[in-house]
């Protein structure tokens, strides 16, 4: 971004070099331009840590929630599962993978299972447990949820 800002201000000396304007105030103008180049990546980029920095405190606070509840509804598989969708996010999957086994666990025959067995699947995946991951694939039931999680095991990581 600094060879992009001195590029410009380099142009713009070079266009009014010949004219009228002093060559300080033209320094001085690229000068500023850098500066406020410079002022919007900050801006960018704290802006991204602060929304990041919020979605994990969310997602932290979420994970709290649902631990409460399953301490007052313990074999809860809703809950489990929505736990480990949370660990998930954060990109803590063996806790996730916990979770979503003891949702399979009390899972009690309903729909879901198909649900449980893909995000087990992403997890396994994303701990290279490509055996794990393929035998979670094996149990899912719909072909579109299946073949969804079959696309990204398949998926060559560059």
């Amino acid at each position: 971004m600094k060879a992009l800002a001195a590029s410009i201000s380099s142009q713009i000396l070079a266009k009014f070099t010949n004219a009228v304007v002093p060559r300080e105030i033209l320094l001085l103008f690229a000068i500023i331009l850098i500066a406020v180049i410079i002022l919007a990546l900050f801006y960018k980029t704290i802006c991204h840590i602060s929304k990041s920095y919020a979605q994990k405190s969310y997602t932290r606070s979420r994970l709290d929630e649902y631990t409460q509840t399953l301490l007052h509804q313990p074999g809860d598989s809703w809950t489990y599962f929505q736990k480990g969708l949370a660990h998930q996010e954060m990109k803590e999957h063996d806790q996730a993978i916990e979770s979503f086994r003891l949702a399979l666990q009390n899972h009690n025959g309903a729909s879901g299972a198909d649900e449980i067995h893909y995000h087990l699947g992403l997890s396994y995946n994303a701990l290279q447990e490509k055996d794990l991951a393929f035998a979670e694939y094996k149990k899912i039931q719909a072909p579109d949820k299946a073949g969804e999680l079959l696309n990204i095991l398949l998926a060559v990581k560059t």
